[in-house]
């Protein structure tokens, strides 16, 4: 990955860079701070697609919470959404989220080390 940056003077990455990238992070960080999220992450790993009806049976938590857990997953583009028939099914989608998490490292190691 390059990590250097065309718009600064000598191309290097800058602290301001690293502060953008955390920012892009955000969203992550605050979906996975829960342990009830990344129990869902968790099982959707496991499991590949599931349905809230199949989360609850495994969760100690109400349907209404877990579909708000799945609601900020969604938001952090951590899990996407599949609709078949009347039912909704969850699944995993990491590739944004690990590619703005990879960026952060490497800007952080090439700016802060």
């Amino acid at each position: 990955m390059d990590s250097t940056n065309p718009n600064s003077p000598s191309g290097a990455i800058t602290l301001e860079d690293v502060l953008v990238s955390f920012r892009a992070c955000m969203p992550v960080f605050n979906a996975l701070g829960d342990k009830f999220r990344q129990d869902i992450v968790m099982l959707l790993a496991q499991d590949e697609r599931l349905n809230v009806n199949q989360i609850a049976e495994r969760m100690p938590l109400s349907r209404p919470a877990i579909s708000h857990h799945l609601k900020v997953l969604m938001q952090a583009n951590l899990i996407t959404l599949e609709r078949v028939s009347r039912e909704n099914f969850y699944s995993l989608s990491l590739d944004g989220a690990l590619a703005d998490l990879r960026r952060l490292v490497d800007q952080a190691e090439a700016s802060c080390t």
